[in-house]
């Protein structure tokens, strides 16, 4: 082989070995570029997340003092990012409440008789002195209790056994701990006179009260100051 064709070789072989390096560097130079570019693309999109999150902290927080943001009573509003505590309705209030309640008591008497005690009944004639056998509502009380306030009760019920219409039962205003742990009732209520007279009825024995109980006062209108001292010992 001649001096020329070695010579040639040898230049093409170095030629061959720099188009490899620069191609190997041209590779590397634009992974390089593309990691820096998604690395760019990285950051924004976390610095605009992290705009976000500012923007939505900011919008919970209600500067102090500001009124045209903060209606009355705004204890009951709550704030949101995507609303103003204005545009959001109030918290439902705890009170007043109502529950309602009642009861009823049926009475029922089945009549066995001889003829001689039906003709003295029916006063020398039998047919008039058969007593016929029956039922019906002794009371049937609705009412509603609740609370009109954290210190006031209340209580409206009605009895609709009497004949004719409902009847008013107990019906009054309680405001607690007027003073100390005193209380004020005002409306109609048991007076507070008698065992028998405080007993109520789903607690009796019988069906009617004690005779006594027809001398009570009962149920009146009025207003009553109770409770007890301090130390609850009278």
């Amino acid at each position: 082989m001649s001096h020329s064709r070695i010579w040639f070789w040898n230049e093409l072989g170095k030629s061959l070995q720099f188009a490899c390096l620069l191609i190997l560097f041209s590779c590397t130079t634009l992974s390089w570029a593309d990691a820096d570019e998604i690395a760019e693309d990285l950051q924004l999109e976390l610095q605009r997340l992290q705009h976000q999150i500012d923007e939505l902290k900011a919008a919970s927080v209600v500067p102090a003092g500001d009124s045209s943001i903060i209606p009355a009573g705004a204890s009951q509003y709550i704030c949101t990012p995507d609303k103003s505590c204005g545009e959001l309705d109030p918290a439902k209030p705890p009170y007043p409440t109502t529950k309602i309640t009642g009861f009823f008591q049926a009475d029922a008497v089945w009549f066995d008789q001889s003829p001689a005690n039906q003709f003295a009944v029916g006063g020398g004639v039998p047919a008039m002195g058969d007593v016929q056998d029956g039922a019906d509502f002794r009371r049937t009380r609705l009412a509603a209790v609740g609370k009109v306030w954290e210190n006031i009760d209340y209580m409206i019920e009605f009895d609709f056994a009497f004949p004719g219409r409902p009847s008013f039962m107990d019906v009054w205003l309680d405001i607690n701990d007027v003073d100390g742990a005193n209380n004020l009732r005002i409306g109609q209520f048991r007076t507070p006179f008698g065992m028998d007279g405080q007993t109520s009825v789903k607690e009796l024995t019988f069906m009617e009260r004690a005779l006594p109980a027809a001398f009570l006062p009962f149920r009146q209108i009025g207003a009553m100051y109770y409770g007890t001292n301090e130390d609850d010992s009278a």
